[in-house]
């Protein structure tokens, strides 16, 4: 009778044991997969972080609060032969102290004009050798203007203050985005010479030697 009642409850100890086996596997399969997952993340962004630098940023000026679209593609646009058939279009923005600046302003000036916001961050990277070019060459006639496509104002100025920006920026809006060739990624810059003319457009992030190697050849001209 002893043994009988023995064999009766040894099958459902043997079964415990079992679940308990199963579940203690299944368990450390779970933490391996979560510990798969967090370092498949920090490897993602590890190249994020590589790549930051050949980023453009997609802009839509119309909505607030826009979360960009980040391209891993720095482009490099050619426009055609300059002989004037492509003049910069014509504007009139108003920048941060409420004045009226137009493009005329800046006749037989040697321009860089950049299409940017204050949330974009290869436009922040170029930010410190535009503020050189405007100290060392504006002598020589070059000008820096930058267009601010962000849908709030109130945060360029503060922006401007606490990068030390010394060129002028002025309030851009979908009128001059759509005349200077529909801009939608960031940053976009044009090299403008003195006779009012595009020589070249720049989309994405470009170093501070491509930008010289541009504007050499034009500050050499003072025709």
């Amino acid at each position: 009778m002893n043994s009988i009642h023995a064999k009766k409850l040894k099958w459902p100890i043997i079964s415990l044991v079992l679940i308990s086996v199963i579940l203690l596997s299944l368990g450390c399969s779970s933490e391996k997969k979560a510990e798969a997952t967090e370092e498949d993340i920090s490897q993602v962004k590890v190249e994020q972080v590589k790549n930051e630098t050949e980023q453009t940023v997609e802009v839509k000026i119309s909505e607030e609060k826009e979360q960009p679209e980040e391209k891993i593609k720095t482009q490099e646009e050619p426009l055609p032969p300059v002989d004037c058939s492509n003049p910069a279009p014509a504007f009139s923005l108003e920048d941060t102290d409420g004045k009226m600046v137009s493009l005329e302003d800046y006749k037989g000036k040697i321009i860089i004009l950049d299409f940017w916001t204050t949330w974009c961050r290869p436009c922040r990277m170029e930010i410190p050798f535009f503020i050189e070019f405007q100290n060392e060459y504006a002598d020589d006639g070059l000008e820096v203007i930058g267009i601010s496509l962000d849908n709030q104002r109130t945060a360029v100025k503060g922006f401007i203050k606490s990068m030390k920006i010394n060129y002028t920026i002025l309030y851009g809006n979908r009128e001059v985005a759509m005349d200077y060739g529909n801009v939608t990624s960031i940053p976009t810059t044009f090299i403008i010479d003195r006779s009012g003319c595009i020589t070249k457009k720049l989309v994405g992030y470009h170093s501070k030697q491509q930008f010289e190697e541009l504007i050499s050849d034009l500050l050499e001209d003072n025709t």
